[in-house]
């Protein structure tokens, strides 16, 4: 996504957004047909919209969706990829449990957030430990 200098914030903010929803969904579909995904992390030179702790569900909600489908493609390359059918049984078992406690911290991060969405008194705190591409 290139900007273009004579677009608004909020179409900036917009096509951002749009933007990491469509890397989910091309991560989500990639994984479920066991295929490569189309948008490569090493493509992506546009940032996350900012977060901290301001409240913002929708941008918490963002990051979880962006976070999780980073670990689908992770899962893909290091598990069903044709390099990984490739790999030693033990070296791909491990990468799995690995994958596994992965998958296990981002499932905690949604009942966080769903905390937050059912109480919005609560605070998400450092819940992120996500790198910013």
């Amino acid at each position: 996504i290139t900007y273009n200098s004579s677009l608004g914030p909020a179409e900036k903010s917009r096509r951002k957004w749009l933007f990491w929803a469509l890397y989910g969904f091309d991560r989500a579909l990639a994984l479920n047909f066991g295929q490569p995904p189309n948008i490569q992390d090493y493509d992506i030179t546009l940032n996350m919209p900012g977060l901290g702790d301001n409240g913002n569900v929708l941008t918490h909600e963002l990051w979880l969706w962006v976070g999780l489908a980073r670990w689908q493609g992770e899962v893909y390359e290091h598990l069903y990829s044709a390099k990984a059918q490739r790999a030693p049984q033990d070296a791909r078992i491990g990468k799995a449990r690995e994958l596994a406690n992965v998958g296990h911290e981002h499932m905690e991060k949604f009942k966080v957030l769903v905390s937050m969405i059912e109480n919005p008194s609560n605070t998400l705190g450092s819940l992120w430990t996500i790198k910013e591409v």
